[in-house]
């Protein structure tokens, strides 16, 4: 039941016109959140300008494929997530015996961090 009336609400709202958006409304919900930041939100230089934006990381167990780490973070960049993000996995899946391998795109590049990684038991590729 409640699953059918949530899907009607999707067809319904698919059906409608396109949303209008009031720019004065959305200009001063910016400035609010200038004056009065999140924790987890950072202005964040992107093509459009600066922009609120959230940077979110997860780590995912790559034999099941599932999420076991989430994190939502205010940095810009990856650089500092490595080192924080594999200790969190390593401490949900890791079995205390082996070494846990993560894998990582360039924007992860930290030697530092990845140094502080292995000295811990976690291989970064």
């Amino acid at each position: 039941m409640a699953l059918e009336r949530y899907l009607e609400r999707l067809e319904t709202a698919a059906a409608e016109e396109e949303p209008v958006i009031d720019s004065s409304a959305v200009a001063s919900a910016l400035e609010k959140l200038r004056q009065h930041r999140e924790p987890k939100v950072s202005f964040m230089h992107t093509a459009q300008g600066q922009v609120p934006a959230y940077n979110v990381q997860t780590a995912v167990d790559a034999e099941h494929g599932l999420i076991v780490v989430p994190e939502v973070t205010d940095q810009a960049n990856d650089t500092r997530s490595l080192l924080p993000m594999a200790e969190a996995a390593q401490a949900v899946i890791g079995d205390g015996h082996s070494e846990l391998k993560v894998m990582a795109d360039a924007g992860y590049s930290n030697g530092e961090l990845a140094s502080a990684c292995e000295a811990k038991g976690i291989l970064p590729h």
